[in-house]
């Protein structure tokens, strides 16, 4: 089942074509990593899809109304400031609200939701500490566990793994696995070529504006589309975990 279509998205900004001719499907079950350089339109697909800008062509989840966009998908912005000294409880808490009558409290289904999301990120023993005191990286924990109590079929992240020490990148990464796994569709933006090798089904290439390739990591991020798009030599390295991608250095 498709979660999320995108068909000739394009958009423009200050001016300026960000994106063009964009088609793209994401299904249930999948864990898809959006990769490109800096400037390559990452950013602005995901914003565009969510209708949060201005754009031309077919987008499924901008066509929704907000209460079953709210319902559809989670959104993790690039943005990771808390800016209320709330509870860490509370921000996770955040995500039931599409789910909940007006002013009502979260119990019983939803409360279980928000445990589930916090000791997914870790977050258990932070539970009443007050987010605004806690470091950035931590921070950037509360507000995944606040998209990951949404409990939507679908997951848009850009850069959910910017900030993260690697113990908690490689978790964030097993939890989408864990999602997908249970029929949840995600779509994350990268830049971590090696962790999109290892833990994504599948991967979007994007350069300046355009998907450039769309596959199984083992034939998009070949050497010589990595050279092309990224300007870096790269090879795979066997390890007990099967291969593994790992950057050399730039390209001559």
């Amino acid at each position: 089942m498709t979660l999320m279509t995108l068909d000739g998205l394009g958009a423009t900004l200050g001016g300026r074509e960000v994106l063009r001719d964009i088609s793209l499907g994401i299904d249930k079950g999948e864990v898809v990593g959006l990769l490109g350089p800096n400037g390559a339109g990452k950013t602005t697909l995901l914003r565009a899809a969510l209708g949060l800008i201005p754009a031309t062509g077919q987008a499924s989840l901008a066509a929704m109304t907000p209460r079953d966009r709210a319902r559809t998908v989670g959104f993790l912005p690039q943005s990771r400031e808390i800016a209320w000294p709330m509870s860490v409880e509370r921000i996770v808490a955040l995500g039931r609200l599409p789910h909940l009558p007006p002013g009502a409290r979260p119990e019983g289904p939803d409360a279980a939701a928000i445990d589930r999301a916090l000791a997914a990120m870790d977050l258990a023993g932070a539970r009443d500490r007050t987010a605004t005191r806690l470091s950035g990286g931590e921070q950037a924990r509360v507000l995944l566990a606040r998209v990951l109590a949404q409990e939507t079929p679908l997951i848009l992240a850009d850069e959910p793994v910017s900030g993260l020490d690697p113990a908690h990148q490689i978790a964030t990464m097993e939890a989408f696995g864990q999602l997908a796994a249970t029929g949840h569709g995600i779509l994350a933006s990268l830049h971590d070529l090696a962790l999109a090798h290892r833990w994504c089904d599948r991967v979007v290439l994007m350069n300046a504006g355009r998907i450039v390739a769309d596959g199984p990591p083992v034939s998009v991020l070949d050497r010589e589309r990595l050279r092309a798009v990224f300007g870096v030599e790269a090879g795979l390295v066997e390890t007990d975990a099967g291969p593994a991608l790992q950057i050399l250095g730039r390209a001559s």
